[in-house]
C-alpha cells in the first residue's frame, strides 16, 4: 500500500457511496444480436436475464439465463429456451420478473403470450403459459411483468375497458399461483381511465405492493398529465391505495407529466415514478418522484433529476430502501441517489461503459447489489449483450476535463477494480506519451483552478507520486500507468479521494498534458 494512502486515516470522511463494478456474468454461447440483457431480475442469490433473439437461426425465439450467487460469485445455473418450439418470433425473455423460486417471462408483446417456470433444487421446469381471459387482439398482453410471491401481475396497455369494448385503457392482469393451479384473481382498470392510457405499461410488485403505470398523458384533460396507480394485496385481493400524479404539473415543467409512469419500481415501502420527458432545464430532460407509505397513505417524498446534458432520465429505475438508481436515455449513464437526512442526495454518477458499446436497457437492485442489463456490447460478435454486476458503497467517478497533449491525444485517468476492503484496484492512465514521465496529484477535496491554459481539479492536495509512461518513446496516445493501492481496512471506508496527472510532453505546446479528474470512494 502507498505510504500516501497510510496516512489519510486521520481525515475526516463524508456519506458516500458509488457503483462499481464486481463481475460480468457470462454464458457458454454467445450469440451476434441475441440482446441478452434486454430484460433482468434479481432475488435473493439469483439473477436473470432474457435474450429475446438467442436462438433465432434455429426453430427456437428467445431464451433466459440464471446464474446463483456463491461466496459472491455468479455462476450460470440455467439456460432456459423457449417454451415448446414456439418459432424465432416468439422473442421469449423480452420481459422477465423474478420471486423465490418462481419466473415469469414475457415474449413477443403483439403475440399475448407469457409464461411462468418453477424451480425445484436447482433445475428450472416450465409450469405453462398464462393466459388472459376475455381479450380482443393485439392487447398486448405481458407488455410488463411483475411476481411478488406467489402473485403474478401481466401488463396489457392495449386491453380495452370491458371484453365488448373497442376502447383500449389498458389494464393489468392479477394472478395467483397456488398449490401448482395458476389462477386469475382481478383485471385491475383503475375507473379514471379513458381511452389509450397505456395502463399497465410499466409494472413494479414487492411485499404486497403493485404499482401500475400509464404513460401516454390522457389521464387529465385539462394537463395531459399521466397517473400510476397502487394496490396492495390485502385478504387475496388487489386494493387501489393511491392514484399518483407528478407534482410537476405546473408552469416551467414543460412535459406537464405526460410521460409520467413510463417507468416505475417499488420496494413495499415508496415507490419511485418517472417522467422521463419532463424538462427540468436546458439540455437537461427527466425527473423521478418518490412516495413513502406512512401512517396509511402515500406522501410525496421528493423529485430528483439528471446532470445538465442528461437526457431520458428515469428510463429505467431501481429502489431498495434508502437507495434509488437511474438509467436515462442517452449517455450510457447509472446515477445513484441515498436518502440522507431527510433528503435524496446524488451520490455519484458512473459511466458504465463508453457510449456506443453499452445501453442501460434494464436493471434490478436489492441489498446493495445492483444487476445490469444491456441489448449491446463491445467488442464482436456486435450486440451479444452484457450482464453486469456492481455493488453500491465503492468506487471511481471520473469528473472534469483535462489538456490535451502531443497528437492532440488527451490522457485518461480511471480506476480498475473496485476500491474495497481486501480487493485489489489501481488508479490508471492512458493516451499519454509513450515513454513520458507523470505526476499523480492527490487530494482531499475537489476544486477547479487555472493551470496555463488547463484546470486543476484537485485542491487540499495531501501529496503526488512521480509515475513513467509505458508504451513507445516519444508516441502520442500509448503511454499509461497503474497506480495499485489497497483498501486496509473498514476504517477507510466512506473516504473520497481525488486524482489528477499531469504528463510531462515536450510535443505539446505548453510543454505538458493533463488528464481528467478522478474520484475515488472507498467501500466494504
Amino acid at each position: 500500500m502507498p505510504r500516501i494512502l497510510a496516512s489519510i486515516v486521520f481525515f475526516s470522511m463524508q456519506l458516500a457511496a458509488q457503483v462499481c463494478q464486481t463481475q460480468a456474468l457470462g454464458w457458454p454461447d454467445p450469440q451476434a444480436n441475441a440482446r441478452v440483457g434486454t430484460s433482468v431480475a434479481r432475488d435473493l442469490a439469483t439473477a436473470v436475464a432474457g435474450g429475446p433473439f438467442v436462438d433465432t437461426q434455429s426453430a427456437l425465439g428467445g431464451a433466459v439465463y440464471v446464474w446463483r450467487q456463491t461466496a459472491g460469485l455468479w455462476n450460470l445455473e440455467q439456460k432456459i429456451t423457449t417454451p415448446n418450439n414456439l418459432g424465432p418470433n416468439t422473442s421469449f425473455g423480452r420481459v422477465v420478473a423474478l420471486s423465490g423460486d418462481r419466473l415469469v417471462s414475457g415474449g413477443n408483446f403483439g403475440s399475448n403470450l407469457v409464461w411462468l417456470h418453477r424451480r425445484t433444487g436447482t433445475q428450472w421446469s416450465l409450469a405453462g403459459s398464462i393466459p388472459p381471459s376475455g381479450y380482443t387482439y393485439a392487447i398486448q398482453f405481458g407488455y410488463a411483468v411483475a411476481v411478488d410471491g406467489e402473485w403474478i401481475a401481466v401488463g396489457a396497455p392495449q386491453a380495452t375497458a370491458t371484453p365488448t369494448s373497442t376502447t383500449r385503457t389498458g389494464a393489468v392482469y392479477l394472478f395467483r399461483d397456488v398449490g401448482g393451479a395458476v389462477s386469475e384473481v382481478d383485471q385491475l382498470r383503475p375507473p379514471t381511465l379513458v381511452g389509450q392510457d397505456d395502463a399497465g405499461i410499466s409494472l413494479a410488485m414487492r411485499s404486497s405492493v403493485l404499482a401500475m403505470g400509464s404513460a401516454v398523458g390522457t389521464q387529465n384533460a385539462a394537463t395531459g398529465a399521466g397517473a400510476t396507480f397502487v394496490y396492495r394485496i390485502v385478504q387475496g385481493q388487489a386494493v387501489l391505495e393511491a392514484t399518483l400524479q407528478s407534482p410537476a404539473v405546473s408552469p416551467g415543467r414543460d412535459s406537464q407529466g405526460a410521460t409520467f409512469g413510463r417507468a416505475v419500481a417499488t420496494d413495499g415501502q415508496r415507490v419511485a415514478v418517472a417522467d422521463i420527458s419532463e424538462t427540468v432545464g436546458p439540455f437537461q430532460s427527466g425527473a423521478v418522484h418518490l412516495w413513502l407509505h406512512q401512517a396509511g397513505i402515500w406522501v410525496y417524498e421528493g423529485t430528483v433529476v439528471g446532470q445538465p446534458n442528461t437526457c431520458g432520465f428515469g428510463s429505467k429505475i431501481a429502489i431498495d430502501g434508502d437507495e434509488l438508481i437511474v438509467g436515462q436515455s442517452c449517455g450510457y449513464r447509472i446515477s445513484h441517489f441515498r436518502r440522507v437526512g431527510g433528503s435524496w442526495v446524488e451520490q455519484g454518477i458512473t459511466v458504465a461503459q463508453n457510449g456506443g458499446s453499452f445501453a442501460i436497457s434494464s436493471l434490478a437492485l436489492l441489498g446493495g447489489e445492483l444487476t445490469l442489463g444491456s441489448a449491446i456490447n463491445p467488442g464482436t460478435p456486435s450486440t451479444v449483450g452484457q450482464v453486469v454486476a456492481y455493488q453500491l458503497g465503492s468506487g471511481s467517478m471520473p469528473y472534469g476535463t483535462g489538456l490535451a497533449g502531443s497528437g492532440n491525444q488527451m490522457p485518461e485517468l480511471f480506476g480498475s477494480g473496485c476500491p474495497r476492503v481486501g480487493q485489489p484496484y489501481s488508479v490508471d492512465l492512458s493516451h499519454g506519451i509513450g515513454g513520458g514521465f507523470a505526476l499523480l496529484a492527490i487530494g482531499f477535496q475537489n476544486g477547479q483552478t487555472s493551470l496555463v491554459g488547463g484546470t486543476l481539479w484537485v485542491s487540499s492536495i495531501v501529496g503526488s507520486t512521480g509515475m513513467l509512461l509505458g508504451g513507445g518513446l516519444g508516441q502520442p496516445g500509448v503511454g499509461g500507468f497503474q497506480y495499485p493501492f489497497a483498501v486496509p481496512s473498514a476504517a477507510f471506508v466512506g473516504l473520497r479521494l481525488y486524482f489528477q496527472a499531469g504528463v510531462l510532453d515536450p510535443g505539446a505546446v505548453q510543454g505538458f498534458a493533463l488528464s481528467n479528474a478522478l474520484e475515488v470512494v472507498m467501500g466494504n
